[in-house]
């Protein structure tokens, strides 16, 4: 078969054509691999993660269970950080609307960012003996700050 130039500049763009049409199909094929590999299990791997909920605000409880001295204390509560990393401090004062923070805090501490509710505790010290004093637990993180209902107890006497 004699080929003119015309043949070869068929046969060139021929060429040309399958060659993209080629790299094409084997760019898809092997993206189709990699999806395929990523959700596909078999016997020797670790079954896939089940998708949890929607990180969240934290959830705050504060305890009423005080065991308070004549000027120190122990602030007592739970916070669940809701898959999120969580803060926590603990508000105190001797008026009972800790409004603006009348009061004073403690020094932040992370819960971390699990799922389950866990106590905390933090000192609360400098206090007056034989007073009232009112205190709750606040939780933060990226998806807001939330604060726990308001209970008090009493320093002893000296």
């Amino acid at each position: 078969m004699q080929m003119n130039n015309k043949n070869i500049i068929i046969t060139i763009l021929v060429l040309i054509v399958l060659g993209f049409a080629g790299y094409f199909l084997f760019a898809a094929g092997d993206a189709s691999k990699e999806i395929s590999s990523t959700t596909s299990t078999n016997s020797n791997s670790n079954p896939p993660a089940i998708p949890q909920e929607k990180p969240d605000a934290p959830i705050v409880q504060t305890d009423s269970d005080v065991s308070p001295s004549n000027s120190t204390a122990i602030a007592k509560g739970r916070v669940t950080p809701n898959g999120a990393l969580t803060d926590f401090w603990f508000e105190y004062s001797e008026d009972s609307l800790l409004g603006n923070i009348i009061g004073t805090v403690t020094p932040t501490q992370s819960a971390s960012n699990g799922l389950n509710s866990i106590a905390i505790s933090a000192s609360v010290g400098d206090l007056s003996d034989n007073t009232r004093y009112f205190y709750r637990v606040v939780g933060r993180n990226q998806y807001g700050t939330v604060r726990g209902d308001v209970v008090s107890f009493r320093t002893r006497p000296e």
